[in-house]
């Protein structure tokens, strides 16, 4: 919508394309995604998902995800790759793998009482995060509202 200029500022994750401006907004925590049977520490070591059954968020921040599963030599065998999130929710639920995703879309999306104790999140042994940012289509023709907005994040 701001890339049509039907909306003036956006919010989105980072990097953005195609003759879009943004600024750094906040950092969102990545989580593993996993069956509620499976046991774990308080945190999900990164070297779990070697060569097990693994699905691919591959939203905005699926970069970051590749990176962090690179960065840790770790390589998943992928079962099924797909941007929808819901769907990445969907699959861990009926035992087809494990996932790593932003917490605030598995909070937005899969609430407790859709989970009903079938999945679970931990935070990563090894902190990963993706980037949040405002997003407008040329920082000197926003409107003066925008600006003000944007002072105050």
């Amino acid at each position: 919508l701001v890339r049509l200029s039907q909306i003036d500022i956006g919010f989105m994750r980072l990097p953005v394309g195609g003759g879009m401006e943004s600024e750094f907004v906040l950092q969102e925590r990545l989580v593993a995604l996993y069956k509620s049977d499976i046991k774990t520490d308080e945190t999900f070591r990164v070297a779990r998902f070697q060569d097990e059954p693994f699905i691919l968020y591959e939203g905005n921040s699926s970069g970051d995800i590749s990176a962090l599963l690179k960065r840790c030599n770790v390589t998943p065998r992928i079962s099924v790759r797909t941007a929808d999130a819901s769907a990445v929710i969907s699959l861990v639920k009926s035992g087809a793998g494990m996932a790593i995703i932003p917490e605030g879309i598995f909070k937005e999306l899969a609430g407790e009482k859709t989970t009903r104790g079938k999945i679970k999140t931990a935070p990563l042994d090894i902190p990963a995060y993706t980037d949040i940012g405002a997003v407008y289509k040329d920082k000197k023709e926003i409107s003066v509202a925008v600006k003000t907005f944007l002072k105050f994040l």
